[in-house]
């Protein structure tokens, strides 16, 4: 009975996670950028352990602190409190499990991409976001 009700829950959790593996606007920008400067990855790869999808998954691209590949996860508006910078508690908590899962992952926060007017800074901002360990701060 146990076996068919985690296969209730994993099928409900797959289908959760499908739906929300739409492409973003903001995120084709920003995989549009990474293509234009060299960088391999792949789009919504849903990690087979757990079904979270993450939405940019780079390929090749030196792990850090023993992490096992390196995430990029573009938070747009519906990842926070309306009106505010703090986020939701279903985001916190994807961020913390897919970090314990092993990956070195990296949050782009809408409002900063926003600011960047020319291709070149968002190609500085991308550079940054990848070669430190924290979220880079935007100069505008």
């Amino acid at each position: 009975k146990l076996q068919g009700e985690v296969a209730i829950c994993r099928q409900a959790f797959g289908s959760d996670a499908q739906e929300s593996t739409r492409r973003s606007k903001l995120q084709g920008e920003v995989a549009s950028v990474l293509q234009a400067m060299g960088i391999e990855f792949e789009e919504e790869y849903v990690d087979g352990h757990s079904g979270y999808s993450l939405d940019l998954l780079l390929k090749d691209f030196a792990c850090k602190k023993g992490a096992c590949a390196v995430a990029i996860e573009v938070d747009g508006p519906s990842h926070y409190a309306v009106g505010t910078q703090q986020r939701l508690g279903r985001t916190v908590m994807k961020r913390r499990h897919v970090q314990q899962m092993g990956y070195d992952l990296r949050t782009l926060p809408y409002w900063e991409w926003d600011v960047l007017e020319t291709e070149e800074e968002k190609e500085v901002y991308l550079r940054q976001l990848l070669h430190t360990t924290s979220t880079p701060t935007v100069s505008h």
